[in-house]
């Protein structure tokens, strides 16, 4: 896609020479103004869509590589598996997690909590478990 864009840019320059050398000629019956223009116009709105749509699809490939590079991060570090969702964390001061892993018997749960330096307050964990 980037490449289609790339050449589309490329492309406009070229029709842009044919819609100047296409106005410079007689004003009366001038259709080939008419065709580059509507070139013109057509590559400018293809390329747009190129480039946002490529753009689009990169946000979305990165995201999803950083979220999974996380993931495995978390999985090398702490040798076990084990994936935390935040359940209504917009702008919430209770933030319930909740685990989606079968944890095995004898299995310790941490929790850590970042702050900046200097922040003072108190963190109430409130730490159920169900067993299905």
């Amino acid at each position: 896609m980037i490449a289609g864009a790339a050449s589309c840019a490329v492309a406009v320059q070229y029709v842009m020479k044919l819609l100047v050398d296409a106005m410079a000629g007689p004003r009366e019956g001038n259709a080939a103004a008419w065709l580059a223009l509507s070139y013109f116009i057509g590559l400018i709105a293809f390329e747009s869509l190129l480039w946002r749509l490529s753009g689009w699809l990169g946000c979305r490939t990165t995201v999803g590589v950083g979220v999974e590079v996380r993931l495995d991060l978390f999985k090398y570090l702490n040798g076990q598996p084990m994936r935390y969702f935040p359940i209504g964390a917009k702008g919430e001061v209770h933030v319930p997690l909740r685990v989606v892993e079968d944890l095995l018997a004898g299995t310790a749960v941490e929790l850590w909590i970042a702050a900046p330096a200097g922040l003072a307050g108190t963190v109430i964990v409130d730490l159920g478990l169900v067993e299905i």
